[in-house]
């Protein structure tokens, strides 16, 4: 390590260049794909954090890849990588002929009904950008290892520093440059265009590195290594503890950052840019630890470190009840603190240069079982979001261990002092879910997320709550329940309320056909009367499972109204139906399903709203739940208003007794008869209001920053 040098990343710039571009693709395409099969899957985090976990474990096979071949001589190495590109281009000119795109996979690759949802979201993106992607994940470690060859004196490990900034412009780019002014077909062309240049900047690379190569390599190293390099005592090689310890290290980094996403947005809100922070934080840390110009000592870290396990306990202590700056802060400390601790710990204790590519190797071993322990193992093994507590278990774990490593040290003198403070604090993390989850009458967890019922007083009123992360999605009072049947958003001034109640249909005495997207606790079924039918779509049998076979809710079983429950995506479902039987032909269709702040972006694309139109009476009104703490999604279906040549109104429903919530609804339709009887009838209705950078939403594009209130 004496022998080397920090590296002028100037004077070798193809080596950079190479190392940017292809570190730039690999984060560009993880939001890129993702936003494309969001859709296809709910709309929801796990989405997210699965994706992450298959680019964890394809980032460990590239690693993997390139520890494998570094052994090689590396006019081997050239030749076989620059192999593998050619098959990667021919790979993206066969599937451009078929999606149109090298990465974006046709309506064919849509999840069908019964299928797990976690092993379609794998095989649709190994199908679509497994091998770039694989590719691109072994570019720096094998890059930096054919550097070293060549390079001897200079240390590599600047290049991973530029790798990393590289990444993070990447993802911090795409919300900010590429989603707001790109399609997705727009964005997955510019992707390709710069694969391409990778492909030709790696070959570059490889081919100056080959002219540097002699024919034998061992007479190449005598003749280019200095003497000095030569007759040095051999790097002394990790040993089985070494590989443990970074293994272990930076899977606590990738726990905690997959962790915070699902504690973020559980408590706050799933909206991409509170997936694409912690990952950003994470690359941060690893800009800030593998920065020789940064020194943090021991002591300071201690210091952060303790902070950060009491801000995860008070996060703990406080779930959903942060307002959303402290929130977003509060998580942002906590995980930047440990991956910085996490990355720091590595960047000590990295080996000689010449092991570089094990080190690499280890350090994605790591990240891809912290992926998997998150997205995997977790949803089956617990019943709530666990990962959190047991990742800052985790972290108190290596700090102690850290810190009676540290002998003749203050640290050391202070180690009972500390361990005991640490001890403390590991204690309440683990023991405040305990009676978070205590206080739940049944918690289930799936794909889905993580749905409880739970008993609460509002005002008195004892009453039944389904609960997912911070939202209530239905309730049911416990007692007086003739009294309080038209409970939370649904009370009959709320726009569903209005829409059933003035329709022609239902004030002539004639039966009507009612859709449902997003089944709650069924309260809807309220409003149904015999010979009435009422349709719920619901993508989640959990939830299905509890508004029909607990103890807890009674409206689906006590409905007067024929009730009909389809479980899959409601897009999916509806146009099946379509294709299949024709239009279901419902005088009140209500899309329920913005609430939760998980935005399934697809159920509000022109595309979607037209379909919605196709299963319509031509008297019929549909009518939007655009209750969200964070987005402002009204904007959007005035553009889709326009769009469609639509008539519409914007329902402000207020809250007037202890179950009801304030709500907001958007009610469009290709006739005013509905709308008019709805203003003649009502106070709380209004124009609908638009927003000039507020672009129509499509298929193909979509901003949720837009509408961020």
């Amino acid at each position: 390590m004496n022998s080397t040098q920090r590296l002028k990343i100037t004077q070798y710039w193809y080596f950079a260049l190479t190392i940017f571009v292809s570190a730039f693709l690999l984060f560009q395409v993880q939001p890129l794909i993702s936003k494309y099969i969001l859709p296809w899957f709910g709309g929801g985090t796990i989405v997210w954090t699965t994706s992450q976990a298959f680019f964890q474990v394809l980032l460990l096979g590239g690693y993997g890849y390139a520890h494998a071949v570094s052994r090689m001589n590396v006019k081997t190495q050239t030749r076989l990588h620059v192999a593998l590109l050619a098959v990667a281009i021919v790979w993206g000119v066969a599937m451009t002929a078929q999606w149109g795109t090298p990465i974006t996979p046709g309506i064919n690759w849509r999840p069908s009904p019964g299928v797990v949802p976690v092993w379609q979201v794998l095989l649709v993106l190994l199908v679509s950008v497994g091998l770039p992607y694989f590719l691109l994940s072994t570019t720096s470690s094998l890059i930096q290892a054919w550097f070293s060859r060549v390079y001897a004196l200079q240390s590599p490990y600047s290049f991973y520093i530029l790798s990393n900034f590289a990444s993070l412009f990447a993802l911090l780019s795409y919300p900010v440059i590429f989603e707001p002014n790109l399609t997705v077909h727009q964005q997955a062309l510019l992707w390709s265009g710069g694969f391409v240049l990778f492909v030709a900047s790696l070959c570059l690379t490889a081919w100056r590195v080959y002219a540097k190569t002699k024919t034998d390599e061992t007479q190449y190293e005598e003749e280019l290594l200095p003497e000095e390099i030569q007759t040095e005592q051999p790097a002394k090689k990790p040993t089985m503890g070494n590989y443990l310890l970074w293994i272990n290290l930076a899977a606590c980094a990738t726990v905690m950052s997959l962790a915070t996403t699902n504690q973020l947005t559980q408590d706050i809100a799933s909206v991409p840019f509170l997936w694409v922070l912690p990952l950003s934080l994470y690359l941060i840390s690893f800009i800030i630890a593998f920065n020789d110009r940064i020194k943090i000592s021991r002591g300071i870290m201690v210091f952060f470190m303790l902070d950060a396990l009491a801000f995860g306990l008070i996060i703990l202590l406080t779930p959903g009840s942060l307002e959303l700056g402290l929130g977003i802060t509060l998580n942002a400390f906590v995980l930047l603190v440990v991956c910085v601790f996490c990355h720091t710990e590595l960047y000590r204790r990295r080996p000689d240069p010449r092991y570089l590519t094990s080190f690499y190797l280890m350090l994605s071993i790591g990240g891809a079982f912290g992926g998997i322990l998150v997205s995997f193992v977790a949803p089956l093994l617990f019943k709530g979001f666990w990962e959190y507590p047991l990742g800052l278990l985790f972290c108190a774990d290596l700090l102690v261990s850290m810190i009676y490593e540290q002998k003749n040290t203050s640290l050391y003198r202070y180690r009972i002092v500390l361990a005991v403070i640490t001890g403390v604090l590991a204690v309440g993390i683990v023991v405040m879910p305990l009676e978070t989850y205590s206080a739940s009458l049944m918690a289930q967890r799936n794909f889905y997320g993580v749905v409880r019922v739970r008993e609460t007083d509002f005002d008195g009123v004892p009453a039944y709550t389904l609960v997912n992360g911070a939202i209530i999605h239905g309730i049911e009072a416990t007692k007086d329940q003739e009294k309080y049947r038209f409970t939370s958003y649904y009370t009959e001034t709320s726009g569903v309320g209005l829409a059933i109640l003035q329709n022609p249909k239902r004030q002539s005495g004639q039966p009507l056909r009612i859709g449902v997207i997003g089944l709650g606790v069924g309260t809807i079924t309220e409003y149904g009367l015999p010979g009435d039918v009422v349709r719920f779509y619901e993508i989640d049998p959990k939830v299905i499972d509890i508004a029909y076979n607990t103890p807890y809710f009674t409206y689906l079983r006590d409905a007067k109204a024929k009730v009909e429950i389809v479980e899959g995506d409601a897009r999916l479902s509806m146009e099946r139906e379509l294709k299949e039987s024709g239009s279901e032909r419902y005088d009140v269709l209500i899309i329920d399903a913005f609430s939760g702040d998980s935005i399934p972006t697809h159920l509000l694309s022109k595309e979607a709203i037209q379909l919605y139109l196709n299963h319509l009476n031509p008297s019929g009104v549909m009518v939007f739940h655009i209750s969200n703490k964070y987005l402002n999604l009204e904007p959007v279906l005035t553009r889709a208003r326009d769009a469609l040549g639509l008539q519409g109104t914007y329902i402000g429903g207020k809250a007037k007794g202890p179950l009801d919530f304030p709500s907001f609804w958007v009610m469009l339709a290709p006739d005013r008869v509905v709308i008019n009887n709805v203003k003649a009838n009502s106070n709380v209705t209004r124009d609908l209001q638009s927003k000039d950078s507020v672009r129509l939403w499509t298929d193909d594009y979509s901003n949720l920053f837009q509408v961020i209130r």
